[in-house]
């Protein structure tokens, strides 16, 4: 079949039209429920709210990180689920419920004991050190890196700095916006 000019536009268009259609199914959350239940309250942990400012769960934390693992990382989401789920296993194992369901004073032990490999059984494909790690570091990126990655939401550890959201060099391509001289 020949290719003409007039079918290639209509096949271009059809596919631009599925794209987003396409791309849905990457954009669902990651982990289920449970494990973003988890994943939260190990979040939650790391970069907690207080009376000025609002946390992992408050800056989205969790959507950097499905963001970064999906669109950035893909090859590590694989790896990173079955720890959460290794994780989670160690928990029941060592204590009688959901890591998310033990009350935050005992889950700041449990991450302090498994911040040095020291809970009772192992995890694969992660060590428990490697895994908090992992976690502790997503938790940072999300909270204090660029809105722009699903994370800091409105530039709320900026504002807690008492930072001005910074703009991104090249990228503003709106006329009139000010800029002050201290941030070129």
């Amino acid at each position: 079949m020949k290719l003409t000019r007039r079918s290639f536009i209509r096949s271009a268009a059809a596919a631009a039209a599925l794209a987003p259609v396409a791309g849905c199914a990457k954009a669902q959350p990651l982990f289920g429920k449970k494990g973003r239940e988890c994943l939260i309250a190990m979040c939650e942990q790391i970069v907690p709210a207080d009376e000025s400012c609002g946390g992992a769960t408050e800056a989205g934390v969790i959507n950097f990180i499905d963001n970064w693992l999906i669109s950035y990382h893909p090859e590590e989401y694989d790896a990173f689920a079955l720890g959460l789920g290794q994780f989670q296993k160690l928990i029941r194992e060592n204590y009688p419920k959901d890591f998310q369901d033990i009350p935050f004073k005992e889950q700041t032990e449990i991450l302090k004991l498994a911040q040095y490999g020291k809970l009772k059984g192992s995890m694969k494909p992660y060590e428990q050190s490697a895994f908090f790690k992992k976690v502790r570091d997503f938790a940072i990126m999300g909270f204090y890196g660029s809105p722009r990655h699903g994370g800091n939401k409105d530039g709320m550890s900026f504002k807690m700095m008492n930072f001005d959201v910074p703009l991104v060099v090249g990228q503003n391509r709106y006329e009139g916006t000010k800029v002050r001289k201290e941030a070129l």
